[in-house]
């Protein structure tokens, strides 16, 4: 992780900290790359973890999961737990 902070460290975190980014993505280089919003007017690219990127993937694991509910029925998912992040 520390190489991805080094490479990105123009970036800033704005209203988040450096730990509650890493936990948010996983300490996923793909997933930090797309919290990086480009900034506007000459202003200092920053961090956002409300992306639409995180949207989709949201609606992507949820789908999953009743997909998942609807074909194994719910008795057979009792070891089964899912958790939901808050945005």
């Amino acid at each position: 992780m520390g190489l991805w902070w080094k490479r990105n460290d123009q970036v800033e975190l704005g209203k988040y900290t450096q730990e509650r980014v890493e936990d948010f993505t996983g300490c996923i280089p793909l997933f930090l790359n797309k919290c990086v919003v480009k900034g506007e007017n000459g202003k200092k690219d920053k961090i956002s973890l409300e992306t639409q990127f995180f949207r989709k993937v949201f609606q992507e694991v949820t789908e999953f999961e009743e997909n998942l509910q609807t074909e194994c029925g719910h008795d057979k998912l009792l070891k089964y737990v899912a958790v939901v992040l808050p945005i």
